[in-house]
């Protein structure tokens, strides 16, 4: 749902009706970033009065029933894509020896200005170069290939010196860019380990969780957020280089 913050009035009388409405969130990535003051709750998120919802899990489960204004029934269901496409290209692809990495978008400040919000201020290019360069130089010392799908295409309102960045970066043979509308369900099982930005909803869709993480760049992102719904946060390159040597040592 897109617009899952105010519910509709056609709603309330649809289930007088007795049909039962159902809330699914394509995405995890609604709530803002913990500070110094804790959390700073959404505008819309505490007016929420749907009945009816189906959660990721149970870390999202619990934020639910904190915030709803009434006393819902949720159902927890595994992430699912709404939308594919033809994934042939990884056929021959080996990914025995290969991590899957995937960003935020970092938009145009001109565009990003008007969330007004401090979240479009950490996924900014710098942040977001930042992480995909890390990473990139640990897989190099440990001869690993990289996976990377972004987490937009749109190039009227991603970062040009993002964009031109970035090019340097997929020139090296072991980084591979794929479609942006490739589900990460065609892979993401198969590789060694993922790697997400905060909080790209991509980490949940890893069965392993020991295999998925976080990954803040800037050190800045508290390692209790509740933003993560239970997948494990690392703002420290050295750390993010012993989980990828105990990954690779198993």
């Amino acid at each position: 749902n897109s617009s899952w913050k105010y519910k509709p009035l056609w709603t309330y009388i649809a289930e007088k009706k007795g049909i039962n409405i159902v809330v699914y969130f394509y995405s995890l990535s609604e709530l803002e970033y913990k500070n110094n003051f804790d959390y700073k709750i959404l505008q819309g998120h505490n007016s929420l009065c749907w009945n009816n919802y189906f959660s990721w899990n149970k870390e999202h489960s619990n934020y639910l029933k904190q915030i709803s204004k009434v006393t819902p029934k949720i159902i927890e269901k595994k992430p699912f894509s709404l939308r594919d496409s033809d994934p042939s290209i990884l056929n021959n692809f080996d990914f025995s020896n290969t991590i899957a990495i995937f960003d935020a978008a970092p938009y145009k400040k001109i565009f990003s200005d008007t969330f007004a919000m401090y979240s479009s201020e950490y996924r900014c290019y710098e942040n977001v170069l930042s992480f995909l360069r890390d990473i990139d130089y640990l897989s190099n010392k440990y001869n690993l290939k990289i996976i990377y799908k972004t987490k937009k295409s749109n190039k009227r309102q991603i970062s040009k010196f993002f964009l031109n960045h970035l090019k340097k970066l997929t020139d090296n043979p072991n980084f591979m860019l794929i479609n942006d509308s490739i589900s990460p369900k065609n892979y993401i099982n198969k590789c060694l380990c993922s790697i997400s930005y905060p909080f790209t909803s991509t980490a949940h869709f890893n069965e392993d969780k020991s295999k998925s993480i976080y990954y803040d760049p800037t050190g800045n992102i508290y390692l209790d957020d509740i933003g993560a719904h239970g997948i494990n946060i690392i703002n420290d390159k050295n750390k993010l280089d012993s989980f990828l040597y105990d990954i690779i040592s198993k």
